[in-house]
């Protein structure tokens, strides 16, 4: 497990070495947003997304991929970003989800479903 903070931007990122690691990080870690490539060795990040929203159903789950991936994985997370998009999409989309998280009062007085 590494963990890297982003001076400016006030955050930290925790990777893991593996799908497992991951999963054991989201159990005894608090993250506002999990980032998951689709094809990782041993398993998919649709399933991973799988576990951590059974485990942690509130947690954001983002999932990157180089290609379009099936609709199933789709309904599986909460965002999905090709990685082509990533250096453009990325941030603004964490930035939305975890919007959401902190202030789901505000979301829904702005008449927001």
């Amino acid at each position: 497990m590494k963990r890297r903070c982003s001076k400016g931007l006030g955050t930290s990122v925790v990777t893991a070495a593996s799908a497992q690691q991951g999963l054991g990080l989201v159990t005894t870690c608090n993250f506002d947003a999990v980032l998951l490539d689709y094809e990782m060795p041993g398993m998919a990040g649709c399933d991973v997304a799988f576990e951590i929203k059974r485990v942690r159903p509130e947690l954001a789950v983002i999932l990157l991929s180089g290609s379009e991936v099936p609709k199933y994985a789709l309904t599986l997370v909460d965002a999905f970003v090709l990685k082509l998009e990533a250096s453009r999409a990325l941030l603004p989309t964490i930035a939305a989800l975890c919007s959401e998280i902190r202030y789901p009062k505000h979301k829904q007085e702005r008449g927001q479903p």
